[in-house]
């Protein structure tokens, strides 16, 4: 999956936290790349992940990773 992919590439030590623009946004697809870039910025701006709007309760294959989504709050940069 790629979440597994994801968790391989990047490692399972240091939590690393998961995010959907397309939660906030929509499916544009020809702006995802600048969309994605200015969340970043934003977030790294605020010092905050974004609660991804819609997200619950995260799927249980991230238990057993060092990712995170946040899902009502945002999490700390």
């Amino acid at each position: 999956t790629e979440l597994r992919t994801c968790a391989a590439v990047f490692g399972a030590e240091a939590p690393l936290v998961l995010g959907s623009l397309k939660a906030h946004l929509g499916h544009l697809l020809p702006a995802a790349g600048v969309a994605g870039l200015l969340k970043v910025l934003a977030g790294m701006a605020h010092g905050a992940h974004a609660a991804i709007p819609g997200l619950d309760r995260p799927s249980e294959a991230l238990r057993a990773t060092a990712f995170r989504a946040p899902t009502t709050e945002a999490l700390p940069w």
